[in-house]
């Protein structure tokens, strides 16, 4: 039994004429929210998510493989810091991501002179932790089989969430030009997509779009939930093919942590319901509903997930991380610190801050510059209880300037502070 919604990528695509919903195997969801729609976020291809799904014992889950997911099997590779930087789908095509852009390519031939191609790019903006907040999309299918035809949509998409980091709300709209054996013409598409989270799931999410012409269609989610406890809050692939479905491989930056947290339980079933009304036509209803199982690992991290005789199995490297833990103490800060991420953004050190602290409570610190440095000395306190960092700035003895910064984590070999609003990560370098 084929799904019948579209995904979000697909709705952006759809004239009021052709609106076929039973051809596709997609879903859509998320929640309505508050603290979501910030900025200030690093690159995509530099960026760990604060939300990435960690294992029992603290460590980043890094997906190696998916087999038999929705967008077909999926390679993933990653740089040396451990962010993706392509997902390989097999017969399902490629995608690559290259600074805040992500890229998805196919190409297929078969018969006499028939064949596929598509391109689509996506333009990413991350808030502060990491999240997705904004896509800026511009797809392209073409098609040469008894004739030509071509779609090609330009869109913006936004996404929000609520204070647990959970995505609740995704709005779009887009403009679509298309050509079918030598005729063109062009129509606009928006969609607002509301999710809702119970005791830390999601519950339901609803899809409304709306077409030029006047017609609408309604796509609802509703999950059920088990006992089963997803330890590592990764997304299931089959509610992140519904909730955050914008094209090919995009589901996977949800299992990945790139659009917040997934639910805290794991669901026996989910039920999808489609009600279309169009201008000239009569009303469309349908609904099913699929039941899910899975299976994990030792180490929490989710095995397999199985829809009716359907199985996923994912494979996984593990990253260590320190992000959330404070074991370190006054005596660790000894040492010379370098700056390494602001917001998310890796730094090699030749440019930006250093510190220097002393055992005695004093030390410097330094701009550094391409062929310069500037230094100044500085007094400095760690607060455990508080956890904050005081630095005092005494090059001059009688305009001294004292500053007081959170300490988000510190271990022995890690430090991050969020300093004026930004987050700042350094690292211990002897």
């Amino acid at each position: 039994m084929k799904k019948i919604y579209q995904s979000l990528a697909t709705i952006l695509t759809m004239a009021v004429a052709s609106v076929a919903f039973t051809a596709c195997s997609s879903d859509g969801g998320d929640e309505d929210g508050g603290n979501g729609g910030g900025t200030g976020g690093g690159s995509l291809s530099s960026t760990i998510p604060t939300t990435t799904p960690k294992d029992i014992n603290g460590n980043l889950l890094r997906l190696k493989t998916i087999v038999g997911g929705p967008d077909g099997n999926c390679t993933l590779t990653y740089d040396a810091n451990g962010v993706p930087s392509q997902f390989n789908l097999g017969n399902e095509g490629k995608v690559t991501v290259n600074g805040n852009k992500i890229t998805y390519t196919y190409e297929a031939s078969w018969g006499n002179n028939n064949w596929e191609k598509i391109n689509d790019e996506y333009i990413v903006t991350l808030n502060s932790d990491g999240l997705v907040t904004g896509i800026a999309m511009t797809t392209k299918e073409e098609i040469q089989q008894t004739y030509f035809e071509s779609a090609v949509t330009q869109g913006s998409v936004t996404f929000s969430y609520n204070g647990q980091k959970q995505l609740v709300k995704i709005t779009g709209t887009g403009t679509t030009h298309k050509e079918e054996d030598g005729e063109k013409w062009s129509y606009q598409t928006t969609f607002t997509q509301t999710n809702t989270w119970n005791n830390g799931n999601l519950t339901k999410t609803e899809v409304v779009a709306n077409y030029t012409g006047g017609g609408q269609a309604t796509t609802t989610f509703t999950y059920t939930y088990g006992s089963l406890v997803n330890t590592t809050k990764q997304y299931p692939y089959r509610i992140a093919d519904s909730a955050i479905n914008l094209g090919e491989g995009m589901a996977v930056f949800a299992l990945l942590g790139y659009f917040g947290v997934g639910p805290a339980n794991l669901p026996t079933s989910y039920t999808e319901k489609l009600v279309e009304n169009y201008s000239g036509e009569a009303p469309f209803t349908e609904e099913n509903t699929y039941t899910t199982s899975y299976t994990l690992n030792s180490n929490g991290s989710i095995a397999t997930e199985k829809e009716g005789n359907q199985t996923i199995t994912y494979t996984y490297t593990t990253i260590s991380d320190d992000n959330n833990s404070n074991s370190g103490t006054a005596s660790d800060l000894v040492g010379t610190w370098r700056i390494s991420k602001e917001d998310g953004v890796s730094m090699d050190g030749t440019n930006g801050t250093w510190f220097i602290f002393n055992a005695n409570g004093k030390g410097y610190e330094e701009d550094h510059y391409p062929g310069e440095t500037e230094r100044w000395p500085i007094t400095w306190s760690y607060d455990a209880s508080k956890k904050t960092l005081t630095v005092v700035d005494v090059e001059d003895p009688k305009d001294t300037v004292t500053d007081v910064w959170e300490v988000v984590s510190f271990t022995s070999t890690k430090l991050v502070m969020r300093i004026h609003g930004n987050e700042f990560e350094f690292i211990k370098v002897n």
